[in-house]
This record gives C-alpha cells, structure tokens and sequence, in this order.
C-alpha cells in the first residue's frame, strides 16, 4: 500500500492493511476512517490546522507538498 493509495481510498486500504495483518477492520473502524478522512465533514477551520489534528482531507495531503514547494 503506498501513501497515495491510502489517500485516495482510506478505508479500502485499511481493510486491506487490517487483513494483511489478519485482523478484525470492524464497523466502527470504518466509520472512524470515514469521519476523519471525508472532505465534507470538516471541522471548524480553526481547528483544521492543530498539528495533531486527525481530521484530514487525505487527497489534499498528498499534494500539498508541490503547493508549499512553489510558494
């Protein structure tokens, strides 16, 4: 699994992770890859930029390097 594919299908690729692993990827594993991973349920702007923030736009992330390179 490379990075780019995780962002592009988080929970696809954590059940492909869990089950390399052969462990359980439960409902609520799911749900919490989905609320913290999906573009539109964002919390409030102030709180998108904490560092340890796990609420992330996953396809955003992997790009932002080229952003911040030619800024």
């Amino acid at each position: 699994i490379t990075h780019e594919a995780f962002a592009a299908d988080p929970e696809g690729s954590s059940r492909e992770l869990f089950a390399f692993l052969h462990w359980d990827f439960t409902d609520e594993m799911a749900a919490y890859v989905r609320q913290t991973t999906a573009g539109e349920d964002r919390p409030p702007r102030s709180m998108q930029k904490r560092l340890y923030s796990v609420h992330r736009d996953p396809v955003h992330a992997t790009q932002r390097w080229r952003k911040d390179l030619s800024d």
